[in-house]
This record gives C-alpha cells, structure tokens and sequence, in this order.
C-alpha cells in the first residue's frame, strides 16, 4: 500500500512540478528582458563628435539613463580595463526539473511493476504471512551481497596486479578485497538457504483432501530416507519411481529404456561417454517413462491422506508440466559422501572402481542439471537430508 503511495506521489510530480517551475522561469525571465532591454554598457566606446550638418537643428534626442542591474559575477581575471562581457544567462532550471521529474516518474513505473508484479504472486493465493517474514530476510540478504560486491575494489587489484608492487596502502587495499570477499559468500549462502526456505514456503499444497509431494535428485541424495521420515512423522504411504519402472518392464514399449543401463557394459559406458552424454541420456530414459509413470501416479490409492513420490525420473521440467503437487531436490552434499554412500548401497557396479565412477557421474555430472533445472522451475534445492525434513514437516503440518 504504501509502495502504490509513493509511485502516485512521483507520478504526480512527474505533471506537476516541470509545469510549476517553467512558469517561474518564464516570469524571471519576462522581468529581466524588461528592466535591462537595451542598456548600455560604460566605457565601452570612445566618445563621436557629429559633423556639422546644414539641415536644420532638430529637437534634442531623449537623454536614456542606465538603470543599474544585477547581473552575474565577472571572471575573476577580468581587470577595470576588460571590455565588457554579455551576461551569462542563468541555467535553465526547469530543463533540469524536467530532467529529475523524468528520471523520479520512470523510477515510479518501474517500482509500481515490479512491486505489483510481486503484490500479484503473493495475493494470488493468499500465502502464509510466515513466507512474508522469510522474503523480507531474503530481500535483505540479498541488497547486502549487492553492497558487497560495489565495494569490492577489483579495478584496483588488477592494477596491483600488473605493477607487481605492494605499498602498505596496497596491502590494506587487498586486505579489504579479502574480508569482503568472506563476507559475500557468507551472505550467499545466507541468501541460498533463505531462498530455500522461500520457495518451499510458496509452494500451493492443497487445504484438505490428500497432499502429495515428490522428492527428486540424484541418487545416493537420501531421497528415500527423507520420504519415509516424512511418512513416519506425518503418516501416509511413499511410491519409489525405481519401483514404477519394475512395473514398466512387463510393457514391450517401456521395456528398452527400463534396461537401459543394465544392458551396457557399465565401465565402457562411463569411460566413453562424458558428463553431459550421460545426463542426455538420463533426460532421454525419464521422458521415454514418463507417461507410464503418470499413469500408475493416477491409480495410487487415493485412500491415503499423504502420498510422496521419489525418484531420479522425476525431472523438474517433467514435473512441472505435468505434475499439480509440489516437491523438491536433493543434490547430495559432496563428492565423498556420494561415494562412501554408493559403496554401501551400490547403484549398479559390484567393485569399488565403478562404485566411483557412478559417483563421479551422480555428483559432478547430474547434480549441477537438477540443480539448474530445479531453479528454473522454482522447486527448492536442498543438500541435506536434516535441513529438507525440517523445512518440509514444517510446511506440511
């Protein structure tokens, strides 16, 4: 509300004020012409005797007085001998209020779109005021890695750089880039935890009836010890998209892509495909099962008051096309623990060299596609199992 204010404020001063000020100008400048029309200047011509003239002597010319006005300073290098210089005219101050109106009303536009852009997607739905709170600290985190980068002195450090000499200035210089460098990435991981936490919080679950709710990622992420914390806290019942695709194989149409994998030499695939091959070809799998899965995802008992689905198939651009509940991603922590996870519970190899090439392809391969895609799409992205639980219980009580 009071953002509409202050965008009809400057909207008004956007007609008012240029109209306002070019009226006073007007009447300044009415008042100069007229005091100061045609006065001369003194000493600035040497004094003409006229010639004799035989025509008779006419009535003597008007005598004009100078009337003194006050004009602008001279340069201080003008001496008593100077000739004189033509006034400067004064600077034309509505062009510069039309100037600053102009910039004020866009500045208006701009925050009436954008704040009633946002006041559109917070008002759709009626959303908890505990996402306004979460928003207003995200908001602020964000300006603060905005301020933070400003001041990073990069300019300078590349000079520094070249020069290859450090002065104590210099030093104090760098000493300055590092400490807000520090903070910056604390600020963004702030940001990144909040935006979490803001997504989540925005996700439409359904009032009454039954919830559900997908987890996705890459495998080894917890995706399924997440689900049943979830159903042991919550009750209900979770689906595994591994086990749809069992129930896919007895379909001649589903069952190449079910075996895909299990029917490759699996180092020949690893060692001859890259990282982006192998996504393809995870994205190629998921698409190819899709409506199978979304047919067996409508037959799911409806009995149940919570149903969570999980799996790698479930993509985020394939659950936002098709899917009408929320979820989000797991993308596993760090390489060695994607690793020591897979050893125990092995996704496809038997010996420890493919167990680490699988992880190599999980981690560095996949994880940075669910990642993009999930933001894209506006699913929340979670590297821990604790912090997803805690944040999704909180939502789904």
């Amino acid at each position: 509300m009071h953002t509409k204010r202050f965008a009809i404020i400057l909207t008004i001063n956007f007609f008012i004020v240029p109209i306002f000020v070019l009226a006073v100008d007007a009447t300044q400048s009415a008042a100069r012409d007229t005091g100061a029309g045609s006065a001369p200047f003194a000493g600035t011509a040497d004094p003409v005797t006229p010639a004799p003239s035989s025509v008779p002597s006419q009535k003597p010319p008007p005598e004009f007085r100078v009337q003194e006005i006050t004009e602008p300073a001279l340069p201080n290098n003008a001496g008593p001998n100077s000739l004189g210089q033509t006034p400067q005219k004064p600077p034309n101050t509505a062009l510069w209020a039309v100037i600053v109106t102009l910039t004020l009303g866009a500045l208006a536009w701009a925050f009436s779109k954008f704040f009633a852009k946002s006041n559109t997607e917070k008002t759709d739905d009626k959303d908890d005021p505990r996402c306004e709170n979460i928003k207003s600290l995200l908001d602020q985190k964000l300006k603060d890695l905005e301020d933070t980068a400003k001041s990073w002195p990069e300019d300078k450090l590349k000079d520094l750089i070249i020069a290859k000499t450090l002065t104590e200035e210099q030093k104090a210089l760098v000493a300055k880039y590092e400490a807000a460098k520090s903070k910056y990435e604390n600020l963004k991981k702030s940001a990144d935890l909040l935006r979490g936490k803001y997504d989540l919080c925005m996700l439409k679950l359904p009032s009454a009836g039954q919830r559900r709710f997908f987890i996705t990622g890459i495998p080894t992420a917890g995706k399924s010890f997440l689900a049943k914390r979830i159903i042991k806290e919550l009750g209900g019942k979770f689906i595994s998209a591994d086990d749809l695709r069992e129930e896919l194989e007895n379909d001649p149409k589903y069952k190449s892509w079910v075996n895909f994998y299990l029917d490759q030499d699996e180092k020949t695939y690893y060692t001859s495909t890259n990282h982006e091959q192998q996504w393809q070809n995870l994205v190629k799998q998921s698409e190819a099962l899709w409506p199978g899965i979304l047919e067996i995802l409508d037959k799911s008992d409806n009995n149940e008051k919570m149903v969570i689905f999980e799996g790698v198939n479930i993509l985020p651009h394939l659950a936002k096309r098709d899917l009408k509940f929320p979820g989000i991603v797991l993308i596993g922590k760090s390489f060695n623990e994607t690793f020591e996870r897979n050893k125990k519970d092995p996704r496809w190899g038997k010996t420890e060299e493919l167990q680490k090439l699988e992880a190599e392809a999980f981690f560095y391969g996949e994880r940075p596609h669910y990642k993009e895609e999930a933001e894209k799409f506006g699913y929340p992205v979670f590297d821990d199992v604790d912090g997803a639980f805690k944040e999704t219980v909180k939502l789904l009580k």
